[in-house]
C-alpha cells in the first residue's frame, strides 16, 4: 500500500503490527489454556499450582499470573470478548492520533480547528455544518498540484483494491464501529437509540455495498442490551478503516503546498544520481520516482516540466 504522508505510513505499519500481535496472542491463548488444563489434571492444583506456574511461565519474567481465574473462571468466548475491545480500541486510537498529526503536518494550531479537522474525518454529514469529511475535504484541498494530482491518481490505481467504493456506506460502517467502541469502554451498559439505528442502517448493507469481499460481522444490537463483540468482525472492520485512511491521504495530498514535500524526497532521489545530460537524468529520476513512489511510467513529460520549474534539474 502507498501513503504519501509520513504520518499515514506510520499508521497503516502500527495496523499491520496490530494483526501480527492479535492472531499470534489468540492462537497463544487457546493453546496455553489446553495446556493449563492438561497440567492440572495431571499435577492438580492443591500443591501443584506454582509447578504448573513454573512449567508455563518460567524465564519469560511475568509474575503474579492467576491461572485458575483466568483459565477456569473465564470461557474461551470471554477471552475473544477482552481481545475484541482491546483491537477495536486500539485501531480507533491509531486512527485519530494518525488525524492530529495530519493537524500538525497542515499547521494547525488552534485546538479547536484541529479538534474540527479531527472530528470532520470521522463523520460524513455534520447536520451543523462544521466539520465533516465532505467540508474537510473542500476546506484543506485548495489549489490542487497538478503533479501531486497525477501521483495521487497513480497511488489510488496502486492502491485499487482498498478503493472506497461508496463513501457514505463506508462511513455508516466507521460510525457504527465507533459507537460500538464508545459504548464498550464507558462500561457496555446496553446500546442506545443512535447504536440500533446504527446497526440497521449498517444491516440493510451488503458487502457489494461496502465493495469487500466479506462484509464485517456484528452481532445484532439490540435496544438497552449489551454489545456482544466478534474478533473476525473487529479485524474486518480494520479493512474499512486502512481504506478511510488511504482515501483521506489521497485527497490531501493534491494540495500545493505539499509539492516541497514532493520537491524533498525528489531531492533525495536525485541526491544518488550523478550529473548527467537532463534527459538521461530525468529518466533515472522518474525510474527511482516510479520504484520508490509509483510515479506513473507515461508521466515523464510533466514531471521533467516540474522539476525544471522548482530548479531541481
Amino acid at each position: 500500500m502507498r501513503a504519501f504522508f509520513n504520518a499515514s505510513t506510520n499508521a497503516l505499519n502500527q495496523i499491520t503490527r496490530l494483526f501480527i500481535f492479535t492472531w499470534g496472542t489468540d492462537a497463544a491463548i487457546w493453546n496455553l489454556r489446553w495446556q493449563y488444563r492438561g497440567l492440572k489434571n495431571e499435577i492438580g492444583t492443591t500443591h501443584g499450582e506454582e509447578t504448573i506456574k513454573k512449567r508455563l511461565i518460567e524465564g519469560s519474567g511475568i509474575n503474579g499470573v492467576d491461572f485458575n481465574s483466568y483459565y477456569d473462571k473465564l470461557t474461551w468466548e470471554d477471552h475473544q470478548e477482552e481481545l475484541t475491545k482491546y483491537v477495536l480500541f486500539v485501531l480507533f486510537s491509531v486512527y485519530e492520533s494518525w488525524l492530529e498529526e495530519l493537524a500538525e503536518v497542515f499547521g494547525i494550531k488552534s485546538d479547536t480547528t484541529k479538534h474540527e479537522f479531527v472530528k470532520g474525518f470521522q463523520f460524513i454529514t455534520d447536520p451543523k455544518k462544521k466539520s465533516d469529511i465532505k467540508i474537510n475535504l473542500k476546506k484543506y484541498v485548495k489549489n490542487d498540484s497538478s503533479i501531486l494530482s497525477i501521483l495521487a491518481s497513480a497511488y489510488q490505481q496502486s492502491n485499487k483494491q482498498k478503493k472506497i467504493s461508496n463513501i457514505d456506506n463506508t462511513f455508516i460502517a466507521y460510525r457504527l464501529f465507533k459507537e460500538i467502541r464508545n459504548t464498550l469502554i464507558h462500561g457496555n451498559t446496553g446500546a442506545d437509540k443512535e447504536l440500533v439505528l446504527l446497526y440497521s442502517k449498517y444491516a440493510s448493507l451488503s458487502n457489494t455495498d461496502l465493495g469487500l469481499k466479506e462484509k464485517p460481522f456484528v452481532h445484532p444490537i439490540i435496544l438497552g442490551n449489551p454489545i456482544i463483540t466478534d474478533l473476525r468482525g473487529v479485524v474486518g472492520f480494520s479493512e474499512i478503516l486502512i481504506r478511510i485512511l488511504l482515501y483521506i491521504d489521497n485527497e490531501l495530498m493534491k494540495n500545493s503546498k505539499f509539492e516541497k514535500l514532493f520537491v524533498l524526497k525528489t531531492t533525495e532521489v536525485i541526491a544518488g544520481i550523478k550529473d548527467e545530460k537532463d534527459k538521461l537524468k530525468i529518466k533515472k529520476i522518474h525510474w527511482k520516482l516510479h520504484f520508490d513512489f509509483g510515479y506513473p511510467n507515461n508521466k515523464i513529460n510533466e514531471l521533467e516540466v516540474f522539476l525544471k520549474s522548482k530548479n531541481i534539474i
